[in-house]
């Protein structure tokens, strides 16, 4: 089919529209006869799509709203979701009871920051709060441990270095106590050879301003013994060096290395234990969140319009529905907390070269068996009323 949009200058311009995509398979959610329908979001800016969305949405037995858990748990959607039109008809129909929220993703999550979060409501389960704080607290002391040893491996290598940078200027310094004693005995045997006297008198003041008197070969022999100096400080400064850096070696090699594989694996570990039992405490914030903004949304669909509303639009359709039988605490939203990236990799749909669950270890933990089961009870349901509305025509 061919849809028309407005375009950039404001004309009318067609684009194409794909009005049904059927898959089918032997898969085992539609082994009792689903049919499982993917609709753009009825509250869609697109009022092509929009359309299609509420006219299929009719013939449905029920109704998922889909969207990942952090979205879910940090907007508004249950309050805002469907739009208040449709919720109106869903509620005139009885049909307010086909509505659920399913809430993907459930697998992604840092640990650290649910438990900062909702450590309190952990406590609603017997035990619960006490194993997830125990864990919690081993992992941060195995951490602790392992940045502890970080930073002992960085102030060895930082000794080594400072060491490093000595016998590197005890080198420098030797080279110029050489360069001097080698200048100054050519000097001297050259003015002896061209017959100079071989002793002269020399004033030479030190750094402190001290004036000392040396003659000819003293003075050589003087920077010669300065050289000799320099140079054994030098070796002294390179034996230590090179010891210590063997020893740093050696102790990174076979005591922080061996104690880092050991500090990680005890943190992967722990958190594998953590992140199944915060992904559960999240999954029930998210249903509890979701059904309360549901059934606020309710009750800001059913209150009847006070004094000055009426006034503002007294033609206007009723704000609420006139319907009082009708009572939010009588709707509790279905709500499934679902990863179907964890499902794929434990039930091993994928290969092993994806690599492993990132939290949880069995099928049932990725809450889709749970949908697999309400997808077939809701088939099961859509028949049992089949079957009664042929016999009621045909008694």
């Amino acid at each position: 089919e061919a849809g028309e949009e407005e375009g950039e200058e404001g004309e009318a311009e067609d684009w194409p529209l794909i009005q049904n995509v059927t898959l089918a398979g032997p898969w085992h959610v539609l082994r009792s006869g689903a049919c499982l329908v993917d609709l753009p979001g009825v509250r869609d800016a697109n009022v092509v799509r929009n359309k299609v969305a509420q006219r299929r949405l009719t013939a449905c037995s029920g109704i998922w709203v889909v969207a990942p858990i952090m979205r879910a748990v940090d907007d508004r959607t249950a309050k805002e979701l469907l739009g208040e039109q449709f919720k109106r008809r869903l509620l005139m129909d009885g049909l307010m009871d086909n509505v659920s929220f399913v809430c993907t993703q459930t697998d992604e999550l840092e640990v650290s920051d649910i438990w900062k979060d909702h450590h309190k409501e952990a406590a609603t389960k017997p035990g619960r709060a006490e194993r997830m704080r125990e864990l919690h607290e081993r992992m941060g002391r195995a951490a602790a441990a392992q940045v502890k040893l970080e930073h002992e491996e960085i102030d060895k290598a930082e000794s080594v270095r400072a060491l490093e940078r000595a016998a590197k200027a005890a080198k420098k310094e030797a080279r110029e106590a050489k360069k001097q004693a080698q200048e100054a005995v050519k000097a001297w045997e050259q003015k002896v050879a061209a017959g100079g006297p071989a002793v002269t008198l020399r004033a030479v003041a030190d750094a402190d301003g001290r004036v000392s008197v040396r003659v000819g070969a003293d003075e050589c022999a003087a920077l010669r013994a300065e050289e000799e100096r320099t140079k054994n400080e030098y070796y002294d400064a390179n034996d230590l060096h090179q010891k210590k850096r063997k020893e740093h070696a050696t102790w990174k090699r076979h005591v922080h290395d061996k104690e880092k594989v050991q500090h990680e694996a005890e943190c992967t570990s722990l958190k594998a234990q953590l992140r199944p039992l915060c992904a559960v405490l999240r999954n029930e914030f998210a249903s509890r969140r979701l059904q309360s903004d549901f059934r606020a949304g309710l009750e800001e669909l059913l209150r009847a319009p006070d004094e000055e509303e009426q006034g503002a639009s007294s033609s206007a359709t009723p704000a609420a529905v006139a319907a009082p039988a009708i009572r939010p605490e009588d709707y509790q939203m279905r709500v499934h907390c679902v990863s179907a990236t964890d499902f794929l990799k434990v039930a091993r749909i994928k290969t092993q070269s994806d690599g492993k669950s990132a939290t949880f270890e069995s099928e049932e933990e990725t809450g889709i068996p749970e949908l697999r089961v309400a997808v077939h009870e809701t088939t099961a349901q859509r028949r049992e009323r089949a079957a009664r509305d042929a016999l009621r025509e045909t008694a």
